[in-house]
């Protein structure tokens, strides 16, 4: 919406002419008449200072086409930049759950910038704590769940990692190119695994992250050979791998 399309709406609310608003503004009517038949490329700052004076608008509002509320940066106590009223209308774009996903977000950043306690608890509700192992798999350890040497770490609120009922982190290279040495792995505590998935195992009192196979634990590093379960062997499956922390497994 131009300049002149502006003007002519806001004289028309006032029920004025061209002569009106020259004898309520002081500007001389040549030159409001001039406005409307040469257009506003050639205006004075003054010209356009004292109709927006007049008719309680902002400058922005008048000169530029793309803000069309004629109470822009109007409240009292509150004013917006012309970049936040593009983001006002990029957001009105979205459809209702993308406008929720983005409310989420401001409501998080608000109590982060303006509340310590409120920081707190809005972190508190985007992550959860679990048990987290620090003796690394494959160390030769013991029983995970019996272990002392446990603290608790915070993970996200993510669907992917929902089922997560422990950590441990990952020893060596015989995962890769899945997990890596150092990775932190999440477990869901379970007696049992299908074919083919990765666990975490107990084979004679040391612990293993592998593929769980029929004919044994299985490294996804191919330079690592296939570690076969024997009748007389002490195994325990204590869990299945849903994802290596951070990673997008």
């Amino acid at each position: 919406m131009d300049m002149i399309s502006k003007l002519a709406t806001l004289m028309e609310e006032k029920d004025m002419n061209k002569a009106d608003l020259s004898r309520c503004t002081g500007i001389p009517y040549t030159t409001i008449d001039g406005l409307f038949k040469k257009g506003t490329d050639n205006i004075k700052r003054s010209t356009i200072t004292k109709i927006a004076t007049y008719f309680n608008v902002t400058i922005d509002y008048l000169a530029n086409d793309d803000i069309t509320d004629k109470y822009y940066n109007k409240a009292v106590g509150f004013q917006v930049q012309y970049q936040e009223m593009v983001l006002v209308k990029k957001l009105r774009e979205l459809d209702a759950k993308s406008k929720g996903a983005v409310e989420n977000l401001l409501e998080y950043l608000h109590a982060y910038k303006n509340a310590p306690q409120q920081r707190v608890e809005a972190e508190k509700k985007l992550t959860r704590s679990i048990p987290y192992y620090r003796v690394a798999a494959s160390a030769g350890f013991g029983e995970y769940l019996d272990s002392p040497d446990r603290e608790t770490i915070e993970i996200p609120r993510i669907t992917k990692y929902d089922e997560a009922d422990f950590a441990v982190r990952i020893n060596g290279d015989s995962m890769e190119p899945v997990f890596q040495n150092g990775d932190i792995a999440l477990v869901r505590q379970q007696p049992s695994l299908e074919y083919g998935d990765i666990g975490l195992f107990m084979l004679n009192n040391e612990g293993y992250i592998k593929r769980y196979e029929r004919d044994g634990l299985v490294s996804l590093n191919k330079k690592y050979q296939m570690i076969r379960i024997n009748d007389y062997d002490g195994f325990k499956i204590s869990g299945k791998v849903i994802a290596a922390l951070g990673r997008d497994n």
